[in-house]
């Protein structure tokens, strides 16, 4: 089993010859949602329901087994956005990740002066402008500077 699901299989296909980064993404997008579901799975995070209904396209369903760790995830993401709490790590790289797909809509239902304020702050977290706000700063900046060049093959 391995120890990161996405990081691994990237690691081993560098370590093979050097890619750009487009062509790395290229290949690693293939497996990417499979690897993290199925470790998501043996893990206990996720289990796999079956779905027999004729309405939806797809048979399998995968609901979250111990919802603390979505609670925590989602505090956090509304305390960088709203309150302006430096955001750790995984936080600022869920905020930039859905910030580069337009994804924040999915998760927050908002006024247009809280869209205008959220977009702002997720743009100032993509951008990594919210390093000075940390206390450890080298290890989040080299977070923010891989979000910043993945952003562009994401969207």
């Amino acid at each position: 089993m391995p120890i990161d699901p996405v990081m691994d299989p990237a690691f081993e296909l560098l370590a093979q010859r050097p890619l750009t980064p487009s062509a790395a993404v290229s290949k690693l997008r293939r497996r990417v949602q499979d690897n993290i579901v199925g470790h998501l799975e043996r893990s206990g995070q996720i289990r796999r329901v079956q779905l027999h209904s004729k309405r939806f396209s797809h048979d399998t369903s995968w609901p979250v087994v111990n919802r603390e760790r979505l609670t925590q995830a989602r505090a956090a993401l509304l305390a960088a956005l709203f309150d302006r709490e430096p955001p750790t790590p995984p936080t600022a790289a869920i905020v930039s990740l859905l910030h580069a797909v337009d994804g924040l809509g999915a998760l927050l239902s908002l006024n247009d002066r809280g869209w205008r304020w959220v977009h702002m702050r997720a743009s100032e977290i993509a951008s990594g402008s919210w390093v000075d706000e940390y206390e450890t700063a080298l290890p989040e900046m080299n977070l923010a500077v891989t979000a910043s060049a993945l952003r562009p093959a994401l969207a």
